[in-house]
């Protein structure tokens, strides 16, 4: 969960993302399967910079599912690759991860 900005003008714009993941263990917890769904809400003017078709609403939800490899070194390492698409009444917009960082 979380709270995000955009700002296609100079308004201020925000958008709520909730989501979960699900990690299904490869072999000796090192890789992983990542499956996750999430949903985010935003203001409609931060769709509209990228969408020209939009009518006159306050706010939309897009649905986001992931898929994903993800693997953790032995030093706390994480990499992840993976697909997730955003998917709303507009369009679909698929798009790829790319994640590296520390697990605790």
């Amino acid at each position: 969960m979380g709270v995000g900005y955009a700002s296609p003008d100079v308004k201020f714009r925000v958008t709520i993302p909730v989501g979960a993941n699900f990690l299904v263990n490869l072999k000796n917890d090192k890789s992983f399967i990542d499956v996750g769904i999430g949903a985010t809400w935003s203001q409609t003017a931060v769709v509209k910079s990228s969408f020209s078709t939009i009518d006159d609403e306050s706010h939309i939800v897009s649905l986001v599912p992931s898929i994903g490899y993800r693997h953790q070194a032995k030093w706390g390492l994480m990499w992840r690759i993976g697909f997730a698409p955003i998917i709303n009444k507009y369009r679909f917009i698929p798009l790829p991860e790319l994640s590296l960082g520390m697990r605790f």
